[in-house]
């Protein structure tokens, strides 16, 4: 191996002068070898410093809630998605983004989705709702599910829809039995079909 001055974060050298990548299991952005033990000198995103040495740091995962945190692993400074609030509490129901709104009982609040994780959409209760099969995003339009990007494997777009490929094709292109890949079992003839 070559022999290294400095390693890029994510790495530290070893006694040989050679650069290993820091420990998955500790959590550092970036690391050093001291007194034979790897430490972290900085966090990765979603961890916090546990403890400090005259080595370096230690670093522990936030919980699934934060996206960062601070003192603690429930002491969030922003959530993750699907999680709101000065708590990070779960907004449930395939729900990505959602805020807490008051309730038409008096001070009762009730949480209010603002957006879905993909392959959901939005309906006009604020539910998140399954796409149709096909489309990775969609939303609703009027009364309209159109899709948001590309479609799945085995799907072409057509509008604002997404329309199942011939079963010959695992991708076709604006014409449903034209392939551009053959599905498993299927093979390129030489005019370009797929067989059987």
């Amino acid at each position: 191996g070559k022999i290294c001055n400095t390693c890029k974060d994510g790495y530290y050298k070893d006694s040989e002068s050679h650069c290993i990548i820091c420990p998955p299991d500790k959590f550092c952005n970036t690391c050093i070898l001291s007194n034979g033990e790897v430490y972290c000198t900085d966090c990765i995103e979603n961890a916090f410093i546990s403890s400090v040495s005259e080595n370096g740091l230690e670093c522990s995962e936030c919980s699934e809630k934060c996206a960062t945190c601070q003192f603690n692993k429930d002491s969030c400074i922003t959530c993750q998605d699907g999680y709101f609030g000065p708590n990070c509490d779960e907004c449930g129901n395939e729900c990505k983004t959602c805020e807490e709104v008051n309730s038409d009982q008096g001070d009762e609040k009730k949480k209010l989705c603002m957006s879905c994780f993909d392959g959901m959409y939005l309906d006009k209760d604020n539910n998140c709702k399954k796409c149709p099969e096909g489309y990775y995003k969609c939303k609703l339009e009027g009364k309209d599910i159109v899709r948001e990007g590309d479609c799945e494997d085995g799907y072409h777009p057509q509008g604002k829809s997404c329309i199942k490929c011939d079963a010959a094709c695992s991708k076709c292109d604006d014409n449903t039995n034209h392939c551009i890949v053959c599905s498993e079992r299927y093979y390129f003839d030489s005019l370009n079909n797929c067989l059987h």
